[in-house]
């Protein structure tokens, strides 16, 4: 299946002049990412929730890597190949309800770029994955994380690996993780972010799904640069995880 035309008539970078790089963000860990990437060698990556693209350009990053490395030792290597895989970005852009609280925050509110009151953060995505080049991994489909579920459904898509970092609201992570579980392939994992006391919503909503879905919780934590927040990872899956 052709993932790119079954969201896109038309490429969204086609005729798009990007502008400087703003890659502020949760962009997540690289060591964790590749981890995962290499372990699951998945054929579609589905990033629920992807602000800048700083996340999805490191685990675009991360599959070229891999890519190089499958190429110089493919007789070697038993495992998938990347070479195909691509990531799909499923985000409004609009901003989650923190990003609307505090006027002067220039990582959250500001950072919207509001035009005429409407966010223009995706375009700022835009450009970001053009500058890094990785306009041919990542694809991004500007819908509500729901509907984007039911279009992948009707559609049988199924990933290899699903990352959940939207609302960190409890009902929000808990209809996030019932409407793309379903969308996981066997032996696929799902991960999130902020599985941390400050994201209490996100704690309580993974472990309920968790337990009701008899599935394996992971969670491995990250520091992050100083003054930064740690990464808070979690991972859910039915079979076991070498963390």
């Amino acid at each position: 299946m052709d993932i790119e035309k079954l969201i896109h008539v038309n490429s969204p970078y086609e005729g798009f002049v990007s502008e400087a790089s703003d890659l502020q963000g949760w962009g997540g860990h690289k060591e964790f990412f590749g981890m995962m990437i290499d372990m699951i060698r998945p054929q579609l990556i589905i990033e629920v929730g992807t602000w800048k693209g700083k996340s999805a350009i490191a685990m675009a990053d991360l599959l070229e890597s891999i890519e190089l490395k499958d190429k110089l030792f493919l007789e070697a290597l038993e495992k998938k190949t990347v070479d195909d895989t691509k990531i799909v970005c499923v985000d409004t852009w609009l901003g989650a309800t923190e990003m609307w609280d505090k006027k002067d925050d220039a990582k959250r509110y500001l950072s919207l770029k509001l035009k005429n009151g409407y966010p223009q953060l995706y375009y700022t995505f835009l450009s970001n994955v053009m500058n890094a080049l990785r306009e041919n991994r990542i694809i991004p489909f500007p819908q509500t994380s729901a509907n984007a579920a039911r279009h992948f459904a009707k559609n049988n898509v199924k990933a290899g690996m699903i990352y959940i970092d939207a609302s960190h609201e409890y009902d929000d992570v808990k209809q996030d993780l019932n409407s793309y579980f379903p969308l996981l392939e066997k032996g696929g994992v799902m991960i999130g972010d902020d599985y941390c006391k400050y994201w209490h919503g996100v704690i309580e909503a993974v472990d309920e799904f968790a337990e009701q879905k008899n599935l394996r919780l992971y969670t491995r934590q990250y520091p992050n640069a100083p003054g930064e927040a740690p990464s808070d990872y979690c991972v859910l899956c039915r079979g076991v995880v070498p963390l």
